[in-house]
């Protein structure tokens, strides 16, 4: 207890002090010291909110926030069902990662609207040099289905989220331009332009007929990509027009072509020209042939035996290796094509020796002339005789009905290449399938509004925490209170 003296009055106050009451700050003086620094309080939790959502907006966003693409191709590609690699209609392989390529992002980002104006106001070269964009690659199990790909960026580097879609759109889109663009200038191998005077019926014929096949493999292709029920036309299927081109080039027992080439060697028939100055040419030229095959034999032999000596290097071996299955390979090639080459030498009018045994059957040294043989028909039409004279007009016919089929499989050609882009670009040019409704997902991104929330309640608790430790150190706060209530009762 304290006694202090009222000097003015001669009386005596005597003020009680409650040592039970605590000196820190309690729930009440905390309470108290909200409502007495409460406009403070609210300047300061307003600039936290201020605070904490321009932190995710300016800082946190830019720094972790993705937006990612995921997609597939539903484009005219080519694959090669043993590799498992695609290609483009002219050949080139297809690669996704050239759609964030150095030349593909700078010509996206310098596409323009129908009146010059940039789609896109970005930096090309700072994507570029950021690395600013990725994709990656997911296969699927079953080998059927297109892989999908994800096309990532940091809306950061544009303008707003809108831009940055859309230029992930357009990225991804310029491999679909592509592939339809190479579609549209796709041509079919076609080799008949070089029959000419100069060459002989038998190569011709061997061109035509590997055009055959190409074409029918065409078809079998479109079959089974697209069914054989796919319309080509309003009115014609794969199936129809795959009847179609085979019965036109239908022979008694295979093509026209291979049954026209098997006939030569009977009828031996020369291209050339019925003057005698034409005939004198066929006749050289024939001739010329004759050392060329010959020449022909005697590097086919070398390189046959050649294939023996490394083949036997593997004999033994257990089990057979790549180059061996190469080796082997080469081998029979190079055997057929020395049997087609002796053919050919053997109908200009060769025959083996009669002291020639089989072991030089392909030996050209050990032949002589038969005195027929292409040669031998050569000689009878510059003789003049009636037989010469039926035989090159034979020969003029022949070499005709060949004329005609060259422009035939030619325009057989040009229908096969209307049915691979009409197929490729009504059932697969559809461009991208998304994996969602906008195919668009972000990822990373902070709320502005709960950093904004969070940064307010962090400040309002340290700053009301600050204020209650300074109400409660200073006591005299509640002593005023108390006296000014008392000298208002």
């Amino acid at each position: 207890m304290d006694e202090k003296e009222n000097g003015s009055a001669g009386q005596k106050v005597i003020v009680f002090a409650d040592d039970n009451k605590p000196n820190g700050l309690t729930w009440a003086k905390y309470g108290k010291s909200i409502h007495r620094y409460r406009y403070w309080l609210l300047g300061f939790t307003l600039v936290g909110a201020i605070a904490g959502y321009l932190s995710a907006a300016l800082i946190l966003n830019p720094k972790r926030e993705k937006m990612s693409l995921t997609f597939s191709y539903d484009i005219p590609l080519r694959k090669d069902a043993n590799s498992g690699t695609s290609t483009y209609f002219d050949g080139s392989a297809f690669d996704y990662r050239a759609m964030i390529s150095e030349d593909n992002v700078k010509a996206v980002a310098e596409k323009t609207d129908k009146d010059g104006n940039l789609l896109f106001s970005v930096d090309a070269d700072k994507l570029i040099e950021k690395n600013a964009l990725s994709v990656t690659e997911t296969k699927a199990e079953d080998a059927s289905v297109p892989p999908s790909y994800t096309l990532t960026t940091n809306p950061s580097y544009f303008a707003s989220s809108r831009q940055a879609k859309s230029f992930l759109q357009a990225v991804a889109m310029t491999l679909a331009d592509q592939a339809e663009e190479k579609l549209q200038g796709y041509r079919l191998s076609n080799p008949l332009d070089s029959i000419n005077t100069q060459t002989t019926f038998d190569s011709d014929l061997s061109l035509l007929d590997r055009q055959y096949q190409l074409l029918e493999n065409t078809y079998t292709s479109l079959s089974s990509r697209f069914g054989s029920d796919a319309f080509i036309t309003d009115t014609d299927t794969v199936a129809m027009a795959k009847t179609a081109f085979e019965t036109n080039y239908a022979g008694a027992s295979s093509n026209l072509f291979q049954e026209m080439k098997a006939s030569l060697s009977t009828s031996l028939y020369v291209k050339f020209t019925n003057t005698p100055e034409g005939v004198e040419a066929a006749l050289s030229k024939l001739n010329r042939q004759l050392e060329s095959s010959k020449d022909l034999l005697r590097q086919e032999n070398a390189q046959i035996e050649n294939y023996k000596t490394v083949l036997a290097t593997y004999q033994g071996m257990k089990s057979t290796t790549t180059a061996f299955d190469d080796m082997t390979k080469a081998y029979y090639q190079a055997m057929e094509q020395r049997e087609n080459t002796l053919t050919y030498f053997v109908s200009l009018g060769m025959k083996l020796a009669d002291d020639a045994t089989s072991s030089d059957r392909y030996n050209p040294d050990k032949y002589v002339s038969s005195g027929g043989g292409r040669i031998g028909k050569m000689k009878e039409v510059q003789s003049g005789s009636e037989e010469g004279k039926a035989w090159a007009s034979e020969c003029a016919s022949f070499r005709d009905l060949v004329t005609t089929y060259q422009g035939e499989m030619k325009e057989s050609t040009t229908d096969a290449e209307n049915a691979v882009k009409t197929l490729y670009g009504k059932y697969a040019a559809s461009g991208i399938r998304y994996n969602s409704v906008t195919g668009i997902t972000d990822s990373g991104h902070v709320s502005g509004a709960l950093t904004g929330l969070l940064g307010a309640a962090v400040v309002f608790l340290v700053a009301s925490l600050i204020g209650g430790g300074i109400y409660a150190a200073h006591p005299e706060n509640d002593t005023k209170k108390t006296n000014t209530e008392e000298k208002k009762a």
